[in-house]
């Protein structure tokens, strides 16, 4: 009789929890895509490009273990003997990762996708740190920005704009389309799975490991740490490119996506709409909203006029840091074009599918308008909606929050 994997009895009772209280289950999906959002929203406030170290939520994984009545000691035990790893290794003896691969495996085998992939996301982002911090310790973000700039179209550091990107729209779910099948058929592949993930992101650092032909010593050929040091070496620097964002008189030319101002702009934009409560919108903004959309005009001015509220500041701070980071301004008048709505906003948000920085605004979206139909609307629920519906839904806040965005920066262009 050939025995029970104990990871297998492990998910087998994590199962039956979860079927006894689906809250449990939901809370727990919930938890791991809001730490994953934490770490997004916090990577893209850092200055240091590549060279990036991600915020791990250390402290929030190891109470996972406390929510889901399991006892770290025990899965340690469990993982170290699954893994064949002898003594206390420093990262697979981590109980960071088992608990994560844990949930990664739940997710795999009981076809909840969104609890693995944010579960991997977790492993990865802290298996980044480690490998920046050991093969690159002192990371100078001039050198390293001088580096990407030299690389072929085709490098993940050009495809992708920052570490957290990378990992979210490309590793976690490269892995997971590779390995998921296999561990749904054997937890053992657990190993693999998490030895595939070091494997790859020490790749992206070191490539083509020889002995140098001098000295004997074993030297990566390739990779970004090998490309880095070179670069290092003979003093190779790009300085962080300067943009325009006189959004007011008083802003002066700054980094714009990486500075002080750039709070102050947002919280003035958001001021700017919550503290309007009794907007008008131009007829031929909610035709074109109309147009766009093809929702009832009544349900458009509704929506546009609801979203003017204090109680939405958090929500609309939110969306309008990813959408300006989405749209890329440079300067000021880049919004006061005549065709800022129906191409650049249509263009680089509606229309965007694949962008993790789009995908994020538009969960932000979709979270605005369902507590606007909540508060509001009392004859239908936003959640009932089909999901081409709840997309048209979203395009109205969109357009409603670039509308605004585009009447509060151009007119101080105007009085200038």
């Amino acid at each position: 009789m050939s025995r029970i994997n104990p990871i297998d009895l492990v998910l087998q009772k994590l199962h039956a929890t979860f079927k006894a209280d689906p809250r449990l289950e939901r809370s727990i999906q919930l938890e791991l895509e809001k730490l994953v959002r934490m770490t997004y929203q916090d990577s893209i406030t850092q200055k240091t490009g590549w060279c990036m170290l991600l915020k791990v939520p250390h402290l929030a994984v190891i109470n996972l273990f406390k929510k889901l009545t399991l006892d770290e000691k025990t899965i340690k035990r469990m993982f170290l003997d699954q893994f064949n790893i002898p003594g206390d290794p420093f990262m697979w003896g981590n109980s960071y990762y088992h608990i994560l691969l844990l949930l990664v495996l739940y997710g795999v085998k009981y076809g909840n996708d969104s609890m693995a992939k944010n579960a991997e996301i977790l492993v990865l982002l802290k298996l980044w740190n480690g490998r920046r911090s050991h093969l690159i310790p002192y990371c100078d973000p001039d050198t390293m920005r001088y580096v990407i700039a030299n690389l072929s179209g085709r490098s993940y550091f050009k495809k992708f704009d920052s570490p957290m990107t990378l990992l979210m729209s490309h590793f976690a779910p490269t892995l997971l389309k590779k390995y998921g099948s296999q561990m749904r058929l054997n937890s053992d592949v657990i190993k693999r799975f998490f030895d595939q993930s070091f494997g790859r992101l020490r790749q992206l650092f070191i490539q083509d490991r020889a002995p140098d032909l001098k000295s004997g010593i074993v030297k990566a050929r390739a990779g970004i740490a090998t490309l880095y040091f070179a670069a290092k070496d003979k003093g190779y620097k790009l300085s962080s490119s300067k943009m325009r964002s006189n959004l007011d008189d008083d802003f002066d030319v700054v980094d714009f996506y990486s500075s002080g101002e750039f709070d102050e702009i947002i919280e003035s934009i958001t001021n700017y709409i919550i503290i309007n409560i009794q907007p008008k919108y131009d007829k031929s903004v909610i035709d074109f909203i109309h147009n766009q959309s093809h929702v009832n005009k009544n349900i458009i001015n509704l929506l546009l006029t609801s979203m003017h509220s204090v109680k939405y500041q958090k929500h609309i701070q939110e969306i309008l840091e990813l959408f300006l980071r989405q749209l890329q301004v440079n300067d000021k008048f880049d919004v006061c074009i005549p065709d800022f709505l129906s191409n650049v906003v249509k263009r680089k948000v509606v229309a965007s599918k694949h962008s993790p920085v789009v995908m994020q605004f538009k969960t932000l979206i979709g979270d605005l308008t369902e507590k606007i139909f909540d508060d509001k609307i009392n004859y239908a629920r936003y959640c009932e909606y089909s999901d081409p519906i709840r997309g048209q839904l979203r395009k109205i806040i969109i357009y409603g929050i670039a509308y605004n965005l585009q009447k509060f920066i151009c007119s101080k262009v105007q009085r200038r």
